[in-house]
């Protein structure tokens, strides 16, 4: 119980990461030099890692069994 508790927190806080690291690209300007996330079907930059972490650990939140009672 407590993994997928921990997992689903540390998805959420990725989330907020990662939004929030968008949304200061956005202010400043700098979102179009972030651009290319996948080359070569290969993540790059931060935003293009920050995506596939983050999916990873929300589909490891989503999939981790819930304990049993």
């Amino acid at each position: 119980m407590m993994i997928k508790k921990l997992l689903t927190w540390l998805a959420g806080v990725s989330w907020l990461g990662l939004i929030s690291y968008i949304g200061w690209a956005m202010y400043n300007h700098d979102l179009i030099s972030q651009w290319p996330i996948f080359v070569h079907n290969q993540p790059q930059g931060l935003i293009g890692w920050g995506l596939v972490t983050t999916v990873i650990l929300t589909l490891i939140a989503w999939v981790w069994p819930k304990p049993r009672i």
